[in-house]
């Protein structure tokens, strides 16, 4: 407790859970009125008069993480040159430094981050926060701490890339902080990448799984549709088994979810079972008017005979339709293999993909100067079918942009990979009627990768 540690931020998130948590180190706080980092009046007046041996720097530009898109100026500003000005000052009273930066300096897209692993931001908010750490490398006395926090309980549904960002509570830095006070250079701080799987476990969660485009895809020799609790297939006209047009199914390992999902479907027949879709009465039970039909509320999502019968004609030959857009996949795999800017996507080694469509992220605009619709342009007058795009983010279409849901504002930042995908990731099809047929589209395309060239 003698080394008195000036805390920067001192009235923000963190460092409330700091001041209230806290039980082993000697803290001072200091809100932004009492200590502005940009002015170094400011910083030099607060050393003095409170002759710290730490400083931990919380003050920052965090959230909402859309004002580093549209404020460029305050990101810099806060995040980069008001940690050099501590830095400056750091060195001028011999102080430490101990620096909170983000998860975000990552690209985000594996998770389980070391601290040599390659720092690729994808958006103004890591790139600020890298700026700011290059700062503090500069000066040998001082630590830098990646950590990517969130409130408790977990508040945030689309936050933090994704659960491979290793996020962490506030509460669980205030118990390591102590621990890892005396150490310099980089430290990567956050909890072990875990499924979404055990993650619902652990808090008594079920987990619904859109299997709607994956048919007979396999993950650990498991089929999609048997992992989650609940998982939902859709037999719409490019679906791998089609039913005539529209449709779907809803299969669970939970017996009451089952019932109650057919209940639904159903008008609310309440003698429908997990089970058992019709109900068999005797007609003098039915036809009695003081019989009770319903016991919930539903509606009549029952599938027609004809379209059941499309869609069990279609099962018959499911293994079929499968392979076959399997075989197309690894046609448009090996063609679009080695291009830096053309990268297809990738399928790990415990998985098998059914290729409902073969997907790339396309990077041509950044070498190039080619843009998404022109790339498809070309394509098409080449002879090429075209491509679907990623459907826009639903949080910025029209019935939702803007809106609140709980503590949540539909605005672009919520989900910065999807948004950033959104914008670059081309979906050929593979649903073609013959390998041949597949095999001129695919060469094609070869064709016009190889006329742009492999490199800028």
């Amino acid at each position: 407790m003698d080394n008195k540690i000036l805390v920067t931020g001192g009235d923000g998130r963190f460092a409330k859970i700091l001041k209230d948590k806290n039980k082993k180190l000697n803290l001072i706080f200091c809100s932004k009125k009492q200590l502005d980092i940009l002015n170094l009046k400011s910083i030099k007046k607060n050393f003095e008069k409170h002759k710290p041996k730490i400083i931990l720097h919380c003050a920052g530009l965090s959230r909402p993480m859309s004002v580093h898109e549209k404020n460029i100026v305050k990101s810099i500003d806060l995040n980069i040159i008001g940690t050099a000005n501590l830095v400056k000052t750091c060195k001028l009273y011999k102080v430490k430094m101990i620096y909170l930066s983000t998860g975000y300096v990552y690209e985000g897209t594996k998770g389980n981050y070391k601290e040599t692993d390659p720092v690729k931001p994808f958006n103004n908010y890591g790139l600020s926060k890298l700026g700011g750490e290059c700062a503090v490398s500069m000066y040998k006395n001082s630590l830098i701490l990646r950590v990517t926090m969130t409130e408790k309980p977990f508040a945030h549904d689309a936050a933090f890339i994704n659960l491979k960002t290793n996020f962490m509570f506030h509460e669980d830095l205030v118990e390591i902080l102590p621990k890892i006070i005396n150490e310099t250079g980089i430290i990567n701080i956050g909890g072990k990448s875990q499924s979404v799987y055990n993650f619902a476990k652990k808090h008594n969660l079920k987990v619904v799984d859109d299997s709607a485009r994956t048919m007979l895809s396999t993950y650990k020799g498991r089929l999609a549709g048997t992992i989650a609790d609940i998982s939902v297939f859709s037999f719409e006209s490019k679906k791998h088994l089609s039913a005539g047009g529209e449709g779907g199914m809803i299969v669970s390992n939970d017996e009451v979810f089952a019932t109650n999902a057919r209940k639904f479907a159903g008008i609310g027949y309440k003698h429908m079972t997990a089970d058992a879709g019709r109900t068999h009465l005797a007609i003098g039970t039915v036809q009695d008017p003081a019989y009770k039909r319903f016991d919930t509320i539903g509606v009549n999502y029952r599938m027609n005979e004809i379209t059941a019968a499309i869609g069990t004609g279609q099962l018959e030959r499911i293994e079929e339709i499968v392979a076959k857009r399997q075989q197309v996949g690894k046609m448009f795999l090996d063609a679009t293999s080695g291009y830096d800017w053309f990268v297809p996507q990738a399928t790990p080694a415990e998985c098998t993909h059914s290729y409902y469509t073969f997907s790339v992220d396309y990077r041509g605009f950044e070498l190039f100067g080619l843009s998404w619709k022109q790339f498809y342009d070309r394509y098409k007058e080449m002879g090429g079918d075209g491509f679907y795009g990623i459907v826009a983010i639903p949080y910025t279409e029209p019935a939702l942009a803007g809106k609140t849901f709980g503590s949540t504002k539909c605005v672009p930042g919520l989900c910065p990979i999807s948004e950033g995908l959104q914008e670059r990731v081309m979906c050929f099809k593979t649903n073609y009627r013959s390998l041949s047929i597949a095999q001129k589209k695919v060469d094609i395309l070869k064709a016009l990768l190889d006329k742009i060239g492999r490199v800028k």
